[in-house]
């Protein structure tokens, strides 16, 4: 089995979501714009010895549907009192759209560009109310998954 055959299985497993949600926590608390000001107050360990028992149960209640970690109070940091797992489409629509609840008509929120800009220039996110827009215009979208590559490369 090659390696990427190996993790694909791997994150199917408890301690292997586990791993890979505690990765896209640390890189959303310290990369994405959208999360400044949101501190991790846990440390991988807790985590880990939080999330794999969490997610097995989680997995016996809800099958076939794909989790995410979830904060309880948004307005508050990640730490083990505020954080569970909910199904990804439950937990994209309990996430404050305050931008663009309130956008021109015709524009959404480009968290990337920190503007309004045509509504257009986004892709489709079912799961993403008020418009149903993801959070970055295609353009920031490339931008990101280019510096991902070039990372992945070096």
């Amino acid at each position: 089995m090659d390696r990427a055959a190996w993790a694909r299985k791997y994150r199917k497993t408890a301690p292997g979501w586990a791993g890979m949600a505690w990765g896209n926590i640390t890189l959303r608390v310290r990369h994405d714009k959208d999360y400044a000001g949101v501190e991790l107050r846990m440390t991988r360990e807790e985590f880990i010895a939080w999330c794999v028992p969490a997610i097995t149960v989680w997995w016996k209640k809800n099958p076939g549907k794909k989790p995410s970690i979830d904060r309880i109070k948004n307005e508050e940091h990640y730490s083990i009192d505020n954080i569970r797992i909910l199904e990804v489409g439950e937990n994209s629509r309990r996430s404050p759209a305050k931008k663009n609840s309130k956008a021109p008509k015709g524009k959404a929120w480009c968290s990337g560009h920190q503007a309004y800009l045509s509504i257009k220039l986004f892709s489709p996110a079912p799961s993403r109310p008020p418009l149903f827009v993801n959070n970055r215009c295609r353009e920031c979208k490339r931008a990101e998954y280019r510096r991902k590559v070039e990372c992945r490369s070096t």
